[in-house]
């Protein structure tokens, strides 16, 4: 099923193509028993990518960006220092020991100072602080020794050294983002570093969860003899919402065609049905049938994995359709 949902949200180049290699082999949609290589392949091409939407940029961790980000200016804006010390102009030509006169001081914060450093100058700056004029060197405060108004150097600058140039890190117009991009915290931080407070994402796919069976009950009714406790339902809603995928929880379908068909018309209003139960081949495993005559094509329903061989993949207009075994470690897997 994730290949699926890295289709129609994330996109395809987040998806392991290792996999998609392996499946070059043409695969026949129905065919009774197909490789887990064939299945991803299957499940790709009967995926589309959904709609996109703006939001709130400190709301968009766990999204997929639906459009590529430029960068609107240089990062950092300006020539800074990177180190608490004495930004000083360095020619190349310096004899050391080297004694300047400290003439100014730039704190981080404010614009560039109106002065402009000449040879054999120095002003006290803090780290992230603007260079003066003239400053093209920083020297870090533990390196000199201060007497008054005057600061000795005795080790041998490099030019350039301890200063994060305009556009060190990113330069204005530069790609920053790629299209399809997962969000994480990282992003969000980049995105903020440079301005955006909006941005267009791929709308989040609607997922509907089913359990089907007569034995089953929910989570918080005690068992009668013979029933036991629906443990597939909050294991896939959990997992499917760690990721930041939106829920639907459908409840329990008995094992009759009614209570199926009714459930499976809510599930085909989202994006994606995921129906745990029901699809071996038992005299009640009715999933498939009533699938069917619900209007869902079926792609394929054997997968050469162990556990979870009866996975259930069909399609119909605006829907992706999965069944799950009813066993939980063969559903999560399914699931995966």
């Amino acid at each position: 099923m994730e290949a699926a949902v890295g289709m129609i949200w994330r996109q395809p180049n987040s998806y392991k193509g290792k996999q998609m290699n392996k499946a070059r082999k043409k695969v026949k949609p129905g065919q009774e028993m197909i490789s887990f290589e064939q299945a991803c392949q299957l499940i790709w091409q009967h995926s589309s990518t959904l709609g996109s939407e703006t939001i709130l940029t400190r709301q968009a961790v766990g999204r997929v960006l639906a459009e590529a980000i430029k960068s609107p200016l240089a990062l950092p804006p300006f020539a800074k220092s990177a180190m608490d010390g004495y930004a000083v102009r360095l020619s190349g030509k310096e004899k050391y020991p080297l004694q300047l006169e400290v003439v100014g001081i730039a704190p981080a914060g404010i614009s560039q100072p109106g002065f402009k450093l000449a040879a054999g100058q120095a002003c006290k700056i803090m780290t992230g602080a603007a260079l003066p004029k003239g400053a093209n060197t920083v020297v870090r405060i533990e390196d000199v020794k201060t007497e008054g108004k005057t600061i000795t150097v005795k080790q041998t600058l490099t030019k350039g050294m301890n200063v994060c140039a305009r556009g060190e890190d990113v330069k204005q117009g530069a790609l920053v983002l790629p299209l399809g991009q997962f969000l994480r915290p990282v992003e969000i931080g980049i995105l903020a570093s440079l301005g955006i407070s909006k941005v267009k994402v791929y709308r989040q796919p609607t997922i509907a969860l089913l359990s089907t069976g007569d034995e089953l009950v929910n989570p918080s009714v005690e068992p009668l003899p013979g029933q036991i406790r629906d443990t597939n339902r909050p294991l896939l809603l959990s997992y499917l919402t760690q990721r930041g995928l939106v829920c639907q929880d459908l409840g329990i379908a008995k094992d009759n065609q009614r209570s199926i068909s009714e459930k499976i018309a809510k599930g085909l209003k989202a994006d994606i049905l995921l129906i745990s139960g029901g699809v071996s081949m038992g005299d009640y495993d009715l999933v498939p049938q009533v699938l069917s005559s619900s209007g869902v094509q079926q792609v394929f329903h054997k997968v050469q994995v162990k556990p979870g061989k009866p996975l259930f993949f069909g399609k119909t207009d605006s829907t992706l359709v999965f069944g799950l075994p009813g066993n939980p470690v063969s559903s999560l897997l399914g699931a995966r």
